[in-house]
C-alpha cells in the first residue's frame, strides 16, 4: 500500500473514531452533521473512489489549544519573555498553525472569506536587485514583465468601482518603486 494511501487510511481511522467517541469530528465544540469530505481509499477492484467523512456544516470555533475550555476573548500581548517565545519557536509549526486558525475564529466568523482585489498601478522597472521579486528590473528578462508608467487616475477608480461589483470590500493598490524619493512628489501625490 502506497505511503499517502496509509496515512490517509490511519487519519480517516483516526477521525471516524473520535467522531464516534465524542459525538463530534476531531475538533472539539464542532458536532458532526451531513456535509463531508473525500477521502480516497482502495476498493477491492484496485480502483479508488470517494468515501465521505463527517464534516462540519457550520465552522464553530474549537477550545484553545492550550486550554480544555473554549475561550470568547484573545489575549493580545507584547510582553513576552525571551523563555515564551524560545517555547513558540520549539513548538511544532502544525501546532502553531492550529493555535493561529483558533485564535482567528474566535475574531472572525469563520464561514465569511472577504474578497480582496490587488492593482498594480505600476508594473515593473524597479531599481532594486530583490532576487524574489518579478518587478525587480534586474529580473525582467528573465520573468517577462515589462515595466509600465503609473495608470491614471480614472483607469484606478474604474478598476475599483468593478471590483466593488464583483464583491471585493478591500481594494489594494501595488507599485513597483524602490520608495516615494525614487518617484518624486508629484506622481507621489497621484497614487495618493
Amino acid at each position: 500500500m502506497p505511503m499517502m494511501s496509509v496515512a490517509a487510511t490511519r487519519v480517516g481511522g483516526i477521525a471516524r473514531a473520535l467522531a464516534s467517541a465524542s459525538g463530534s469530528w476531531w475538533m472539539p465544540g464542532i458536532a458532526s452533521s451531513s456535509s463531508s469530505l473525500s477521502r480516497r481509499r482502495k476498493s477491492s477492484s484496485s480502483s479508488s473512489f470517494a468515501e465521505p467523512i463527517p464534516f462540519p456544516s457550520e465552522a464553530a470555533a474549537p477550545s484553545r489549544p492550550d486550554r480544555n475550555e473554549s475561550s470568547s476573548t484573545v489575549e493580545f500581548r507584547n510582553d513576552w519573555t525571551l523563555e515564551e517565545v524560545s517555547e513558540l519557536y520549539k513548538t511544532p509549526l502544525l501546532d502553531l498553525v492550529f493555535r493561529a486558525a483558533s485564535v482567528h475564529r474566535e475574531c472572525h466568523d469563520p464561514g465569511q472569506v472577504q474578497k480582496c482585489t490587488l492593482l498594480s498601478v505600476k508594473t515593473g522597472g524597479c531599481p532594486e536587485d530583490c532576487k524574489y521579486c518579478s518587478q525587480s528590473s534586474s529580473w525582467s528578462k528573465d520573468t517577462g514583465t515589462k515595466a509600465t508608467p503609473l495608470m491614471q487616475v480614472d483607469e484606478v477608480l474604474e478598476s475599483a468601482r468593478l471590483a466593488k461589483e464583483a464583491g471585493s470590500t478591500r481594494f489594494c493598490l501595488g507599485a513597483a518603486w524602490r520608495g516615494t524619493s525614487q518617484v518624486g512628489p508629484r506622481q507621489f501625490e497621484r497614487v495618493l
